[in-house]
């Protein structure tokens, strides 16, 4: 604490730590916490943690399978035709390599879906969770549905082309509001 805190944030800081002391006196009792603010938690607090573990941003691995799921679940709405009509819709992207893998189809929309799916999780190292799940709403409000609005289903590589877009107008965002631009 940096002394600049209300007397308000001191009194349930203490209370917390009051009672987490108390908790000492019960059995088979687990208390797990999470924080994204890390450099702001009461090194008190921090002291009567047992177990530390940072977990930080998905690695490229799991980016490309928070990425895939999420287009799985655009597919299994309908909202994007499959790539090979023998598939069902939500199995199509099925054919996707994983990641750091070769493709695994024959075909060249196909080969073309995987590597854009994982030139696109190699573009979102870096980003969370969060914020990879709600890259296909912001691609669909942003370029899909201005674009598409009478056209038929938007390609699965549209919605790729769009969320790239989205990752490359949140980065610059991200580069103003750090002062990088």
């Amino acid at each position: 604490m940096s002394g600049k805190e209300p007397s308000d944030a001191l009194r349930v800081v203490n209370a917390l730590l009051t009672q987490l002391d108390k908790l000492k006196t019960r059995k088979n009792c687990l208390i797990m916490t999470t924080s994204n603010l890390s450099g702001a938690i009461d090194n008190a607090f921090i002291d009567r943690a047992d177990i530390k573990q940072y977990i930080g941003l998905p690695p490229a691995a799991a980016v490309y399978w928070i990425l895939k799921s999420c287009l799985q679940e655009i597919m299994r709405a309908g909202l994007i035709p499959p790539i090979d009509q023998t598939l069902h819709d939500y199995q199509a992207i099925e054919v996707l390599r994983s990641a750091g893998g070769s493709a695994a189809t024959a075909g060249d929309r196909e080969t073309q879906c995987s590597d854009l799916l994982f030139s696109l999780a190699q573009q979102c190292q870096g980003l969370s969770g969060r914020t990879l799940r709600r890259l296909p709403v912001l691609a669909h409000a942003r370029h899909i549905a201005t674009s598409f609005a009478s056209a038929a289903r938007p390609r699965l590589q549209t919605w790729l082309e769009a969320m790239r877009r989205v990752v490359d107008e949140e980065g610059r965002e991200m580069d103003k509001v750090e002062g990088r631009v």
